[in-house]
């Protein structure tokens, strides 16, 4: 099929299907593949902050959502027991090649969440950052950084 084929095609969907079918269903097909490649986003607690859609790559999972019960320590690390005891199951669902982490919510959840990933799939998280309006992505490898400090001793 040519590039003008194709053209044609996606305008005969979009007159009979709609944009946002349209839309849809080519997003769906865009996230299929990079599932199909192994890559998970983690939201730590989802429902806090808007996400930009491009950051939400593969397939998207939410370790949380809105608020949970930290009126004791017990009730909190009952919470994050549930929510990483969840996240263990997600994480050994399937091979995952890369995992983004959105450090959303309350920082010992998004601590929790980054050490668990390191020790079940011995994978660092690439971690999404956010500054006045923009985002950033973190893909630092601790490993070679402190590979690196012993070398320089």
């Amino acid at each position: 099929m040519t590039d003008s084929d194709l053209h044609k095609l996606l305008d005969q969907a979009l007159k009979s299907s709609g944009r946002s079918r349209l839309e849809a269903t080519l997003k769906g097909l865009a996230s299929d593949d990079v599932s199909k490649n192994g890559v998970l986003t983690i939201v730590a607690n989802a429902g806090v902050h808007s996400i930009p859609e491009t950051f939400l790559r593969g397939e998207v999972y939410e370790a949380s959502r809105g608020d949970w019960d930290v009126s004791t320590e017990e009730a909190l690390l009952l919470e994050l027991r549930g929510i990483l005891s969840r996240l263990v199951s997600k994480l050994r669902s399937r091979r995952w090649s890369r995992v983004y982490l959105i450090p959303t919510g309350h920082p010992i959840l998004s601590i929790q969440i980054k050490a668990l990933v390191y020790r079940v799939l011995r994978l660092n998280t690439i971690d999404l950052y956010y500054k006045q309006g923009s985002y950033f992505e973190v893909d630092l490898d601790q490993r070679d950084i402190a590979l690196s400090e012993e070398k320089l001793r």
